[in-house]
């Protein structure tokens, strides 16, 4: 990376190569009896038969990336910002090699440019816009056992920050919207039922389109007291503008944390709350046994925290977090189960060196 002068603008200009490689051996098991349980919470006593595990196998996933990217930051007047660049990627994955049930994936030469402007407004607002393609690779697998293949697409957003006292204090609100084909979901038609190598069902859909925007703020509003949060609301549908992993995937999201030092003490609390998700699912029976559509929805919900850190030193600190204090009751996602945490503590005392 670098900077260079031309028409009397300095500009910068950055270019390289990364990569990774990374090998990952799972076992697998098979668990009797079949099948989940259903456990009630209230009143549980622990009176549930042992399950037995056994090692069925292993799995075994090697993956290898290597890239080449180049960007140019281009000073087209001094309120005015041109950044252009993009990435050639090469990707290889390979899922039990020298096994019968080896399954491959590569993507070679993958070019993905983005494009981006940038004015600056005065000394605390600047506006933007940007656009990106889209390659994501992904885990997920379909009915086979074969990885599906990386969504594409593009992606545009357009954009206002600003920061004030200094950049003490700063905000942003932004637009953004992502077109993608082979977008991976959940295969609805396949729940509760596993592949040849025991994990969940996906399927790739086209012509997914998502919107939203987001507004976040960070930074000390007064002298020691500081706040962080961001507002979301985010809109996935797919090419019948039917709304897509609605059970993961909340349409808003509203997440804010302060927090006020004091001579050696530091109080904070914050709230996470998000809207409702739901779905409808065709579950699998298991055997000859029909198939049932369950309807399944977790509603809005709140999560508030609290902590308190007591510096002993400037090396020594103790810390007091309480987690989700008024109890709510929740899921992850309807489909899945994932009951969340209760109410629970953590001290700890950290110590730096």
């Amino acid at each position: 990376t670098g900077k260079f002068k031309t028409f009397d603008r300095e500009h910068q200009l950055s270019f390289g190569v990364n990569g990774y490689s990374l090998k990952s051996d799972n076992p697998n098991y098979n668990i009797t009896p079949g099948g989940h349980k259903d456990i009630p919470m209230a009143g549980y006593n622990g009176n549930v038969s042992k399950l037995t595990i056994t090692q069925t196998g292993v799995n075994k996933i090697d993956t290898q990336e290597i890239g080449a990217f180049a960007a140019l930051n281009i000073e087209l007047s001094d309120p005015l910002h041109l950044i252009v660049g993009s990435r050639f990627t090469n990707f290889e994955r390979t899922n039990n090699k020298g096994t019968v049930k080896e399954r491959t994936q590569k993507h070679n030469g993958e070019f993905t440019p983005y494009l981006g402007l940038v004015y600056d407004i005065n000394e605390n607002f600047s506006t933007y816009a940007s656009y990106t393609s889209i390659f994501n690779t992904t885990t997920r697998e379909d009915e086979s056992g074969n990885y599906l293949n990386p969504s594409d697409g593009n992606s545009i957003e357009f954009g206002l920050k600003s920061d004030f006292f200094d950049g003490r204090i700063n905000t942003s609100i932004a637009y953004f919207m992502t077109k993608q084909d082979n977008l991976a979901i959940a295969d609805p038609d396949k729940v509760g039922q596993t592949n040849i190598n025991g994990n969940a069902i996906s399927k790739t859909i086209d012509g997914a389109e998502i919107k939203g925007w987001d507004l976040t703020i960070g930074g000390e509003i007064l002298p020691n007291w500081n706040i962080s949060g961001g507002y979301t609301y985010t809109n996935a549908k797919d090419q019948n503008k039917a709304r897509i992993e609605s059970q993961f995937v909340p349409k808003q999201t509203l997440k804010i944390f302060t927090s006020y030092k004091y001579n050696k003490f530091t109080f904070g609390g914050g709230v996470n709350w998000q809207s409702e998700t739901n779905t409808t699912d065709t579950m699998w029976a298991g055997g000859s046994s029909p198939k049932v559509t369950v309807n399944t929805k977790q509603k809005a919900y709140a999560l508030v925290n609290a902590m308190a850190k007591y510096d002993v030193n400037k090396d020594f600190s103790v810390i007091l977090n309480a987690n989700n204090i008024f109890d709510e009751t929740y899921r992850y996602h309807p489909s899945q189960g994932g009951w969340g945490d209760e109410r629970n503590y953590t001290l700890s005392l950290n110590y730096k060196f």
